[in-house]
């Protein structure tokens, strides 16, 4: 199923030093906690987005890994392995 680009859109006012508030209508699409981190990086220069950080990016560093193709970054580090020990070889004989 594809994700729809606007799940929930949101007109707010940016406060005092810059502040925002998100709202609720957008807390229950994406749920974030009071002292949660977000990451906050521009498109272009006219569009700000936040994501919210995992509570525990040790989770999500898991799930990460585990997508990586092991099989290719075995075949990657025989590649390596190989090039290495002919540059070896080349400067003994």
């Amino acid at each position: 199923m594809k994700e729809a680009i606007f799940t929930v859109r949101e007109i707010i006012e940016v406060k005092d030093k810059y502040n925002i508030t998100i709202t609720k209508a957008i807390r229950r699409v994406v749920p974030i906690e009071k002292g949660q981190l977000v990451e906050i990086y521009t498109v272009g220069k006219d569009r700000i987005v936040i994501s919210p950080l995992p509570k525990d990016p040790s989770n999500r560093l898991r799930e990460m890994m585990k997508e990586i193709d092991k099989n290719f970054l075995r075949k990657e580090a025989e590649k390596i392995s190989v090039s290495e020990a002919e540059k070896s070889l080349s400067k003994k004989i």
